[in-house]
């Protein structure tokens, strides 16, 4: 039986500016997981949340798989990043860009899988594939209860290719001791919080060559923390996730000079205002609820055609409530 739910579609173009806020009617069904393929020729080895080329690119939430497939399909997009809002039925939260240029590959997206063997099993089945983002959620099966995940994953191939290791709904403890094992470089978090104590779903790549970069990773850090650790860095954030109770876990990465802000505890309209403020294109966002009401925490950045010259990177990062 399909149910109709309103779905806000709140899309942004770097190239024809912003749009007015739209509301779509959409049918829902109910689809376990779905594989997304696009496919192109354009070899790039920099990682998608370090980029600042212009694209086109969209962000919407509250959205069905069913939805998000349709627009995949229509835009020629590709996820860069996505949150389980609710489980039951499926409603997400994700970022687009177009899968073209400097952001051209062949990709891939699942949700509703189960269990980390689940995970394991699509990842192997795409051998010359690597994940990219992760989100655990937890479901009921029969009496008990245990995981089920989302994951997008991208070629791993060519001028592409990157060692990289992934940790599922492990403790803090083994995803640093992995870390330091593979002298490596978080891209991806998830604080898996239906465990007893926190455990993480985590992504990492080699820290080496093109992809070697300054950087650190913190959690259940507050606002404030955040703030003084850029500065003492000189750095920018890559990843931002809510941990309840006002503090967050972020990783962020040595400054180039980038044009970049974060937020966190705004509303959907005010974040698409800051979007267009700033003319920017967001890479990665959280959602969550404060008092039963959506919330957004999200960071982004401007692209490489609004850079100015400068002696020493600009540091421009702000925070909202």
């Amino acid at each position: 039986m399909y149910k109709k739910h309103l779905l806000k579609e709140v899309p942004f173009s770097t190239r024809k500016g912003i749009r007015m806020l739209s509301w779509r009617l959409v049918r829902i069904g109910a689809v376990l997981f779905m594989p997304i393929l696009f496919t192109s020729f354009t070899a790039h080895a920099q990682d998608d949340r370090l980029r600042t080329n212009p694209t086109a690119w969209w962000w919407y939430h509250g959205a069905s798989a069913k939805f998000i497939n349709q627009i995949l399909k229509e835009k020629g997009a590709r996820i860069i990043d996505i949150e389980v809002e609710q489980a039951s039925p499926y409603r997400f939260t994700v970022v687009m860009v177009k899968n073209q240029g400097a952001y051209g590959r062949a990709w891939w997206w699942y949700y509703g899988i189960k269990g980390v063997g689940g995970v394991a099993t699509k990842v192997k089945q795409h051998s010359h594939a690597r994940l990219i983002d992760v989100e655990a959620v937890e479901v009921k099966y029969g009496d008990g209860k245990g995981p089920q995940f989302t994951v997008v994953l991208v070629d791993n191939t060519g001028s592409q290719a990157k060692p990289w290791w992934r940790s599922y709904n492990d403790p803090m403890n083994f995803v640093s001791s992995k870390l330091k094992k593979h002298k490596a470089r978080l891209i991806d978090l998830d604080a898996n919080r239906f465990s007893i104590a926190p455990h993480y779903s985590a992504v990492m790549i080699a820290n080496q060559g093109a992809d070697s970069k300054a950087w650190w990773w913190y959690v259940n850090v507050s606002p404030d923390f955040i703030t003084s650790k850029l500065k003492e860095n000189n750095a920018r954030l890559v990843d931002i996730e809510w941990n309840g109770g006002g503090r967050l876990n972020v990783i962020m990465v040595r400054s180039s000079g980038e044009f970049w802000w974060w937020y966190y505890g705004l509303s959907a309209d005010g974040l698409a205002k800051r979007v267009q403020q700033h003319s920017a294109r967001i890479i990665d966002i959280e959602t969550y609820r404060v008092g039963g009401q959506k919330r957004f925490a999200a960071i982004m950045v401007k692209p490489d055609k609004f850079k100015l010259f400068k002696s020493k990177p600009d540091f421009k990062f702000q925070k909202k409530k």
